[in-house]
C-alpha cells in the first residue's frame, strides 16, 4: 500500500482514537462481543486497553497483535488493533484491520462506526467518484479483501463496500450489507434527459436507496454549483406515498431554516414537483432546488436539480421545471433500453464531432484517400480534387460543436440510421450504419463551406 491513505488519515484518527479511548462508558458507541475468546488473547486484551488508556500506543499494539494472532478471526480484536494503530499514526495498518474488524464481526457497531469514519473521509477527497481508475484505488486502499473479475467488469471489496469497475474504472459502491438475497431489482424508474455536458459523477447503492449524483463540465460532487440528483428509495411506497414525501421535506426545510421560500408546482398523491430556496446561514450556503417525487410500483423515485445561488435564475427554473416535468415513469426493462439508447446517442454525438473535425483536416489538405474513409461508398467517387478546389478547401472550416448538437436514431429498412441535427435544430448529416462502422450519407462538406 502507499502512504496516500496514510497521509490522509492518520492526523484524524488520531484524535478520534484518544479522545474514543477516553470516554465515559455511557458515551461510548456499543460492541457487539464475537465468540468466547481464549485466555491468552483476553489477557493480551485486556493489557493492550490498559496500555490505550495510558495513551502508551506502541504498547498496545504488541498487545492487541498477540491477541490477534491467537484469534484471527475475531473483529473486536482486530476493532481494538486498528484503533491503535490510528492512533500511533499508522493509518495503513489501521484501515486494514478496521476492515477486518467488520468481515469477522459485521454487527459490532463500533467497528463500523470506524470503518465508516474512514470511508466517509476518503469517500469526500474524492477517489470513489465516477471514473477514478482501478490503479488509484488499489493504490490508495491496499489490496482488497475479495476481488473478482468477469470480463470488463470487476469489483475490490473493502470490509463490506463493494467498488464496482468496468473497464478498470469505478462505475458504482454497493454496501452489501442487509442485500437481499433475490438482489435489488428494481421493477420501474424515471427516465430522464440532461442538457448536454452533464456526466455522472457519483453512483451508491444500498439496502435502503440507490443515489446517482451528475455534475457540469469540470465540477466535481466535492466542489459544484449545480447538482442533479436521482434517488430510488427502496421499498417504501407503502409507507410514504409522494405527497407525505413533500410534506416532510417542507417541515424539515421551515424548521431547520428561517428564510425559506416554498412552492408547490404540481402535486397529486403519487406525483409531485416543486421548488424551495434558502438563504444562506453559516452551516450552508444560498441554494434552490426543483424538486419531483413519484411513486412507482414498489418505490419511490426522486429527481432533483440543485443550484448554489443566492439569486433566482427565472430561465434557469423553467428549464430545469420542465426537464423534470418530462421525465416519464418506465418499466425497468423499457428504462434500460432508454438508457442504452440515449448512451449510444451520446457515443455518436462525441465521435461524429471527432470524425467531424479529421475530416475538416482532411479537405483543407486535399487528401481524398483519408477523406474517402468517411463516406458510404457507393458516393466516394464523387469525391474528386475538382470538387475540393470548387468549396475552396484549404479556407475550409465548420465549428463541430454547433453543427452536431443533437442525435436521433431510426430504423429504416432494418438499417440503422444516425440523424444529426445543428444547434438551430436543422437536419445537417445522416449516418448509415454498415459492418459496426457509420457512414456519412452523402458529402455533406459541399453544403458547408463556411462556420454555420
Amino acid at each position: 500500500m502507499t502512504n496516500t491513505i496514510q497521509t490522509l488519515l492518520c492526523g484524524v484518527f488520531l484524535l478520534l482514537a484518544i479522545s474514543s479511548s477516553s470516554l465515559p462508558a455511557d458515551e461510548k458507541p456499543p460492541v457487539t462481543k464475537t465468540e468466547e475468546i481464549s485466555e491468552s488473547a483476553k489477557k493480551e486484551f485486556e493489557l493492550g486497553n490498559s496500555a490505550m488508556d495510558r495513551e502508551e500506543f506502541e504498547a498496545a499494539i504488541e498487545h492487541f497483535e498477540a491477541a490477534v494472532k491467537a484469534e484471527p478471526e475475531n473483529g473486536v480484536l482486530h476493532h481494538a488493533l486498528g484503533v491503535a494503530y490510528m492512533a500511533n499514526r499508522n493509518a495503513n495498518a489501521g484501515w486494514y484491520h478496521f476492515r477486518m474488524a467488520v468481515r469477522y464481526a459485521p454487527d459490532n457497531e463500533a467497528a463500523v462506526m470506524d470503518f465508516l469514519r474512514t470511508w466517509k473521509f476518503l469517500d469526500n477527497s474524492g477517489l470513489f467518484s465516477v471514473g477514478t481508475s482501478a490503479e488509484t484505488i488499489m493504490n490508495t486502499l491496499g489490496k482488497p479483501d475479495q476481488y473478482e473479475q468477469n470480463g470488463i467488469q470487476s469489483r475490490a471489496i473493502y470490509g463490506f463496500m463493494s467498488i464496482n469497475m468496468i473497464n478498470q474504472q469505478l462505475f458504482s459502491i454497493l454496501d452489501l450489507r442487509n442485500l437481499p438475497q433475490e438482489g435489488l431489482r428494481s421493477e420501474d424508474g424515471l427516465a430522464f434527459s440532461l442538457p448536454e455536458g452533464w456526466r455522472v459523477a457519483y453512483r451508491i447503492l444500498t439496502f435502503e436507496q440507490g443515489n446517482t449524483e451528475f455534475t457540469q463540465g469540470e465540477e466535481t460532487i466535492q466542489n459544484w454549483t449545480e447538482l442533479f440528483s436521482s434517488q430510488r428509495f427502496i421499498g417504501i411506497e407503502e409507507k410514504q406515498a409522494a405527497k407525505k414525501m413533500l410534506g416532510n421535506i417542507r417541515d424539515s426545510l421551515t424548521s431547520s431554516f428561517n428564510d425559506v421560500e416554498f412552492k408547490v408546482i404540481e402535486e397529486s398523491p403519487d406525483d409531485v414537483l416543486f421548488f424551495w430556496k434558502i438563504a444562506e446561514t453559516n452551516e450552508h450556503p444560498a441554494q434552490y432546488e426543483i424538486v419531483r417525487i413519484v411513486k412507482g410500483k414498489s418505490d419511490l423515485h426522486r429527481i432533483a436539480y440543485t443550484r448554489k445561488s443566492d439569486q433566482k435564475d427565472d430561465e434557469n427554473i423553467k428549464l430545469w421545471t420542465e426537464t423534470l416535468r418530462s421525465a416519464k415513469l418506465m418499466p425497468a426493462e423499457e428504462l434500460r433500453q432508454y438508457q442504452q439508447q440515449a448512451a449510444l446517442e451520446h457515443e455518436i454525438l462525441q465521435t461524429t464531432r471527432i470524425q467531424l473535425q479529421k475530416q475538416e483536416e482532411y479537405i483543407r489538405e486535399s487528401n481524398i484517400d483519408q477523406l474517402k474513409k468517411f463516406i458510404l461508398p457507393e458516393k466516394q467517387k464523387e469525391i474528386t480534387p475538382e470538387l475540393l478546389k470548387k468549396i475552396e478547401s484549404k479556407n475550409f472550416s465548420i465549428d463541430e460543436e454547433s453543427m452536431v448538437k443533437r442525435v436521433e436514431l431510426i430504423e429504416e429498412d432494418d438499417t440503422r440510421k444516425a440523424l444529426i441535427f445543428n444547434t438551430k435544430n436543422e437536419q445537417v448529416l445522416t449516418l448509415i450504419e454498415k459492418d459496426n462502422t457509420w457512414y456519412a450519407t452523402e458529402l455533406w462538406f459541399t453544403k458547408s463551406t463556411g462556420k454555420p
